[in-house]
């Protein structure tokens, strides 16, 4: 599965001014260096700069190309800047930029997300049924489950997913459809004629699997009352959508940036959910979550809490799944997976298994080290405070009593060849199964399987090592509450 990994110094998008890089000495020519935030959006990068007594200010291009009177640079890897001016900026005036910065929810973003493309593929007549066309705007194929067409039948407004297959489903609304992943060719006819004037919208992507996320939604964090819960700050609430690895699931998972200053609380809320349009929001109705309005975030709902600067971020992602594993200097591992497990039995019999497993539930600082803390790998069974939905073999919402363990009778010892700080040649590796039952006897239902999530006993390992286990790696991290001997667990990587 896709993997990336890297470094924050602020944990969610920021605005900066006044990052000085350098002081003109009025022979000088050439700057370069690192800014003091990172990273940024590229295109938001501006450098201001005083050359014969008058103030400039460069742009710089998504592509990280920088532009002004008298200036050429290049900005890469969304930090490092390099600065060529023709004509020396002015003695004792200083070069100073300003940009927008990146936290880790952005990074999830631009790793697991593939761009969205749009094509009107008819206009309604309020006769005509029947709709071809070529897709257009990739010379790729198209990723299997991911087209949603959106459409009109007289007042009313649907919408329909692929179904994988290279055909659409909707009710009695649609009586035949095609789509061809290759050529692009889609092809639909409707039982109704779709309402004059009206456009239907297809919209696709044709990212590599994993990293063909779609974006239903993005905007400002909001409160509960729908407005704006932090005024001038950026935020963001953002719901993601996969068709899961047989291209058929209805994979929707939702990240809300929160955060309470004074008590150094910064933190995702994060929920799944079962069926999801592009309109839907965080309620203080769904799964029982109450809204706090000093925190400003939903309770008794899996969170991610994070440090405030100088995150490193991990990234894990499927056509099932995404995991984000995040820490900051002299403090645990925070973890969350949002997504899709690994189911016992087939598709139809058991849909959705939607998992929202994370390393704390309610309003807890990501400094607190207590009971209340879990993460995604632990000995114990525990109840629903850190999932927020699944669903049972015949489809019925399980509304509570869901427990998970990492349990040594279905593990296996593997003889490993490891890297990094890790040297026992021992370690044993163990799935992490859900159940549905009462927590206090034996599971009813064996729900799923975390995919590539295992418990890790080692008494060697550190967080950050890596282990290597015939060709496969898998990055070991520590447990946020530690219960030894599963005091870490790893993510297969590729």
């Amino acid at each position: 599965m896709p993997y990336t990994s890297g470094t924050v110094t602020n944990w969610c998008n920021k605005a900066f001014t006044g990052d000085s890089l350098a002081t003109g000495d009025g022979t000088t020519l050439i700057f370069s260096g690192t800014l003091t935030n990172y990273p940024i959006f590229p295109e938001s990068l501006e450098i201001s700069y005083t050359i014969g007594g008058t103030p400039y200010t460069a742009t710089t291009s998504a592509g990280g190309v920088i532009t002004g009177t008298s200036l050429a640079g290049t900005l890469t890897s969304e930090k490092d800047y390099s600065l060529t001016f023709s004509t020396a900026p002015d003695n004792t005036t200083n070069i100073v930029a300003a940009y927008t910065g990146k936290g880790v929810l952005q990074k999830v973003k631009d790793f697991v997300v593939s761009p969205s493309i749009t094509n009107v593929i008819g206009t309604g007549d309020g006769t005509t049924t029947v709709f071809s066309t070529t897709l257009t705007g990739t010379s790729s194929n198209i990723s299997k489950g991911q087209v949603h067409v959106r459409f009109k039948i007289g007042i009313d407004e649907y919408f329909v997913w692929d179904d994988g297959l290279g055909t659409f489903d909707h009710h009695s609304l649609i009586s035949a459809s095609s789509i061809d992943y290759t050529t692009k060719a889609i092809s639909i006819t409707f039982t109704d004629a779709i309402t004059n004037l009206y456009d239907i919208v297809c919209t696709f992507t044709d990212g590599a699997e994993g990293q063909d996320w779609l974006i239903l939604s993005e905007y400002n964090t909001q409160n509960n009352a729908v407005s704006d819960a932090f005024p001038g700050e950026l935020l963001k609430t953002m719901l993601f959508r996969n068709s899961g690895e047989n291209y058929q699931d209805n994979v929707t998972v939702g990240v809300r940036e929160t955060k309470y200053a004074t008590a150094l609380y910064f933190s995702w809320d994060c929920l799944c959910y079962y069926d999801a349009d592009f309109n839907e929001l965080f309620r203080d109705k769904i799964f029982n979550s109450a809204y706090n309005t000093t925190y400003k975030a939903y309770t008794n709902n899996p969170q991610l809490p994070t440090a405030e600067l100088n995150l490193n971020y991990n990234i894990f992602s499927s056509k099932n799944r995404i995991i984000v594993v995040v820490r900051s200097a002299a403090t645990v591992d925070s973890s969350i997976y949002l997504g899709l497990g690994l189911r016992y039995t087939d598709t139809i019999s058991y849909q959705n298994p939607l998992l929202c497993a994370a390393s704390s539930s309610g309003n807890k600082s990501y400094n607190s080290l207590s009971s209340d803390f879990d993460s995604i790998i632990t000995t114990k069974y525990y109840n629903s405070n850190y999932v927020d939905r699944s669903n049972n073999r015949n489809g019925a919402y399980l509304s509570g009593n869901y427990s998970y363990t990492s349990h040594s009778e279905k593990g296996v010892g593997i003889s490993t060849t490891a890297i990094g700080d890790c040297t026992d040649s021992s370690v044993l590796l163990t799935p992490v199964d859900f159940f549905a039952g009462n927590v206090s006897v034996e599971k009813e239902v064996l729900l799923f399987r975390l995919e590539n999530v295992y418990g890790c006993f080692s008494p060697a390992v550190s967080s950050g090592d890596s282990i290597i286990v015939g060709s496969d790696s898998y990055k070991v991290f520590q447990s946020a509450y530690k219960t030894a001997p599963y005091d870490y667990f790893c993510v297969k990587e590729e």
